[in-house]
């Protein structure tokens, strides 16, 4: 974007700017450095995306004495000449948690895990004030637009037509799900680990609607570790989990399952074939949606 630093009071006495390329955003990030060596992350985004950015700073703003290890907003404007929006978050440290986590024992993969369910279960506490379409009706139309895209992508996953009959035949779930704040992309990969405790990151993707559809990537975490993705469900539930969780957590994983084909397409075969991989263990983990149960999920520890 052409980005003028000098633009953004928060950073005129800084030490060092490292861009940051890892991730999907389309936002601008970087690590501040300033002359105190404090660091914070800076995230640059179109100044179209500045209505969004700002109820993002709402929502987390609340969380600001929860004590939760997570990014919070602490200032964000208009820079660049009108063209840019920018946001300051507080730094978390830590390293990737999907390439750390994997490599510890399964009894502290499951404690890591039960850890983030219970960061996100305070996160969707945030009391919200949006008026807002019942989620049966939007998730509704979600799933019809995404099964459109699907069909219209010019791509087709081997057993594509299974999770799609399991949208169609279970939309009834949707009825009087409550909405709460979603962190919207709640997986391994948005989590730093620092050795003792986890973070979680980059809110950028927030969404207000049914608090179980922030597991709709669990897919990702159980890829990578069935103990913490264990972990994750019982830590958020207190191991007491509802009836209803499971069938909707295996409609919201069907959704995905479709989708990433869509998605994928964009970014090469690399990830188009990413896509079938994953819908091959998901089709996998549930024997074909008929049990809603996934086979990763770890009833006895």
């Amino acid at each position: 974007m052409g980005l003028n630093f000098n633009s953004i009071s928060f950073i005129k006495s800084y030490d060092q700017i490292i861009p940051i390329t890892k991730g999907w955003s389309f936002d601008e990030k970087y690590m501040i450095v300033k002359e105190d060596d404090s660091k914070y992350l800076l995230r640059i985004a179109a100044i179209d995306s500045y209505e969004t950015k700002k109820l993002e700073f709402k929502y987390l703003s609340k969380l600001k004495d929860s004590g939760l290890n997570i990014s919070l907003p602490l200032e964000m404007g208009i820079c660049n000449e009108g063209r840019s929006t920018y946001t300051i978050y507080t730094w978390i440290e830590g390293e990737d948690a999907n390439l750390l986590i994997p490599k510890h024992p399964p009894n502290e993969q499951y404690k890591l895990g039960l850890e983030a369910g219970k960061i996100l279960k305070t996160i969707q506490s945030v009391p919200i004030d949006e008026v807002l379409e019942p989620w049966d009706k939007r998730y509704t139309k979600k799933i019809l637009k995404k099964i459109d895209d699907y069909n219209k992508c010019g791509l087709k996953l081997p057993h594509g037509h299974i999770p799609i009959q399991y949208l169609h035949d279970n939309m009834n779930l949707l009825k009087d799900r409550p909405n709460s704040f979603l962190h919207g992309d709640f997986h391994i990969g948005n989590m730093v680990f620092d050795g003792e405790k986890i973070g979680i990151i980059d809110f950028n993707r927030f969404d207000f609607g049914d608090p179980y559809e922030d597991f709709n990537r669990m897919f990702f975490s159980a890829d990578l570790s069935s103990h913490f993705s264990t972990g994750i469900i019982n830590g958020y539930f207190n191991s007491d989990i509802p009836d209803d969780f499971f069938p909707l957590l295996a409609l919201y994983t069907a959704l995905n399952e479709i989708s990433s084909l869509p998605w994928s397409k964009q970014f090469g075969q690399e990830e188009i074939d990413n896509s079938y991989r994953i819908s091959s263990k998901i089709l996998s983990w549930y024997n074909n949606y008929l049990n809603v149960t996934p086979a990763w999920y770890m009833e006895e520890l």
